[in-house]
């Protein structure tokens, strides 16, 4: 944003020069161009109804040659205008800048490419295994009772139910979402 210039002793001894208004979004500040076209001079600049919009309040400058000045505007400041003015040869030349502010300019946030899906997992043959386990573990158990086979057989009868039946509620559990 181009500074916004002010002109010094262009038309005249304490001559003042500014537009009559200046606009700045929010969360910027007003850059003043001082040019002094003529001998050196005491520039006020005070902003007297702008504490909704800036900290700045009064700044007495010595302009030889040329200057600047840098007014902050708030990001939070409300859209709306407040009065700067600027004052040479002790308040004889008089000059009010009205200031909008306007909305925050919204910075462009690099453009958020979507994570590629997840890989839609195919069930693996055990989950699909689940049910057969189940029935073999419930035949296993039901044949130790059954049978009631001399006890070296019947342990491992019993073992094999019991593991069957585990591995089958484990698969059953760990088996992905249908879609």
């Amino acid at each position: 944003m181009a500074p916004t210039e002010i002109h010094l002793n262009r038309k005249g001894i304490n001559s003042l020069e500014a537009p009559p208004v200046a606009e700045v979004p929010a969360g910027k500040s007003l850059d003043l161009a001082l040019v002094n076209h003529g001998h050196p001079l005491h520039l006020s600049v005070s902003a007297s109804n702008a504490t909704r919009f800036t900290p700045f309040m009064q700044q007495n400058l010595f302009v030889q040659g040329e200057g600047s000045l840098s007014i902050p505007v708030k990001g939070d400041a409300p859209m709306g205008t407040f009065d700067l003015e600027l004052m040479t040869g002790y308040g004889m030349r008089k000059v009010v800048l009205q200031v909008m502010v306007t909305p925050a300019v919204p910075l462009k946030a690099p453009e958020e490419k979507a994570p590629p899906p997840a890989p839609v997992r195919s069930p693996l043959a055990l989950h699909r295994a689940a049910p057969f386990l189940l029935a073999a573990g419930v035949l296993l158990y039901a044949a130790w009772w059954i049978l009631a086979i001399p006890d070296p057989l019947s342990v491992l009868l019993n073992v094999l139910s019991f593991l069957a039946l585990l591995l089958a509620a484990i698969l059953a559990w760990r088996r992905p979402p249908s879609s």
